[in-house]
């Protein structure tokens, strides 16, 4: 189990702020705004004098932060021609600019050739078959570069995270293998994935895997799979009955890759379709039930879109500490059975925003700019949410929808209620502060971001130290409840502006 003080410790980050980033930053993506930093830095850089061309600043600038309007719309690059597989599942490698793709089996050979000599054998309808496609892939973000990845069994709709020592670590999958858990640590040469294939005691496929405060995992659901297990977990491997998704299941089952996540109290939200439950992972209790999310069915293949709220550390006491969960899009329950007949339903267009914490909480609805089922929702360093793909039409899975959804939808929590989203229009950015926040990374596939989190630690002090760099000093994470053990993207946001991140490690 992680070690964490009893009080809170300050965790001093000494933060340069440089012309070369602020200036290329600022003038892409802010081009009405005038620079944060004249360079070189001249003898009166640091004068109270105010330019009307912009040239020059008042050091002061930083912490005050006047308003200032915001033009940016989003800008989309190509990162790369081809990764060489259908990217069903991603996550990111630790202490790398590199991320880990895994294909599926049953829907084709990949792009990508195992290196010479290297090669699986391939299950098929009478015999196995040599196989040297690759299943898995290593992502460069920086060159796009692709290293192929040994692994043996099919991960198609599995579950996924990343352990407290930085190992990925898959769970579940199709056919004979959704006993298997596989995981992948870092290498340099050839890289195969230690696959144990009956580590579950359930077939797991559609599952939903996320890590606890100790360090094991848990893992909900699966197709006819009407209970819960934990994995990297001391003790007897025993099946937990979870009535919750019985309740839930229709003729297109909507509560597939049920929506899971930590609260800060250490307990666990778990939503299935319309409905969702608390679930103590230590006594394997039901604490409470919460009011039903009314409107439609939100899990696959409805599909909708779901995250746990940037979590803001400003109170000394852990159990203060609010978590809110927020749910977007969806389907009707008969959108399925529908499009399997060639009728696209309209999808939901509503959210859902409910705190977890709160047991006296309802649901608070609002409603996006456009309807979505099969979207993604990513959180930003800054704390907003984003918003982007999937489609108008009918549901996820055997070419069920149709009419995609192109615009990407930005929602900014703090805002007034029915103020929250833009199409990444013209927006007013208020005086926001320099901050810090760290990012647990998730594992995504179908629309589902598994582990996915964000903290906004509070800030101490923050000094002025001459010369355009400042030092900020941020409370650590709490307990394990707060931050399971694992690894971090620690950023420095400025002016909605955030740097390049930095991996941390907790635990």
């Amino acid at each position: 189990m992680a070690s964490y003080p009893k009080s809170l410790v300050l965790l001093p980050l000494t933060l340069c702020i440089f012309y070369i980033t602020s200036q290329l930053w600022h003038r892409q993506y802010y081009p009405h705004s005038r620079p944060l930093l004249k360079y070189p830095f001249d003898d009166d850089s640091n004068t109270n004098q105010d330019c009307d061309d912009g040239s020059c600043f008042k050091s002061r600038d930083i912490l005050e932060n006047p308003d200032y309007e915001d033009e940016f719309k989003g800008k989309w690059e190509l990162a790369s021609e081809n990764s060489g597989i259908s990217a069903m599942h991603i996550i990111l490698f630790p202490n790398t600019n590199k991320a880990i793709m895994l294909d599926a089996v049953s829907l084709g050979p990949s792009n990508v050739r195992l290196p010479v000599g290297i090669y699986r054998l391939n299950p098929g309808a009478w015999q196995k078959y040599v196989d040297y496609r690759a299943l898995a892939v290593e992502y460069d973000a920086e060159s796009a570069a692709i290293r192929p990845l040994k692994i043996l069994t099919d991960t198609w709709s599995s579950s996924g995270g990343l352990s407290a020592n930085g190992t990925v670590v898959i769970s579940g999958g199709w056919s004979g293998r959704g006993r298997s858990v596989r995981y992948l640590s870092g290498c340099y040469h050839a890289c195969y994935w230690k696959e144990h294939h009956w580590e579950l005691s359930a077939k797991r496929w559609f599952s939903t895997q996320h890590i606890l405060p100790d360090g094991s995992f848990i893992v909900v659901g699966g197709r006819r799979e009407f209970s819960y297990e934990y994995i990297l977990k001391e003790g007897k491997r025993i099946i937990y009955d979870l009535p919750i998704l019985n309740e839930t299941t229709n003729p297109s089952e909507n509560n597939l890759y049920p929506f899971v996540f930590l609260s800060t109290d250490g307990n666990l939200f778990i939503f299935a379709n319309d409905r969702s439950i608390l679930l103590n992972p230590e006594t394997n209790e039901i604490l409470h039930v919460f009011p039903i999310l009314r409107g439609g069915s939100r899990n696959y293949p409805a599909s909708a879109t779901s995250a746990l709220l940037p979590i803001k550390l400003q109170d000394p006491n852990s159990n203060a500490i609010r978590a809110e969960v927020l749910i977007c899009g969806g389907a009707k329950p008969e959108a399925g059975v529908l499009a399997g007949k060639g009728e696209f339903m309209n999808a939901l267009q509503d959210c859902g925003r409910i705190e977890i914490t709160n047991k006296s909480a309802t649901w608070q609805r609002e409603m996006m700019p456009s309807p979505r089922v099969m979207g993604e929702m990513l959180l930003l360093p800054t704390g907003d949410v984003l918003i982007i793909n999937g489609a108008k039409k009918g549901t996820a899975g055997w070419n069920f929808a149709t009419d995609p959804n192109t615009t990407p939808v930005l929602y900014e929590p703090d805002d007034p209620i029915n103020e929250r989203f833009s199409e990444l229009t013209p927006t007013k950015v208020s005086l926001n502060d320099l901050k810090v926040t760290m990012y647990a990374p998730p594992f995504t596939t179908h629309g589902v971001s598994m582990g996915q989190r964000l903290l906004v630690p509070a800030t101490k002090e923050l000094i002025d130290v001459g010369s355009g760099i400042f030092q900020v000093s941020v409370m650590a994470p709490p307990t394990a409840k707060i931050a399971p053990p694992s690894f971090y993207l620690l950023f420095v946001v400025y002016r909605q502006v955030p740097s390049p991140g930095t991996w941390v490690q907790i635990g």
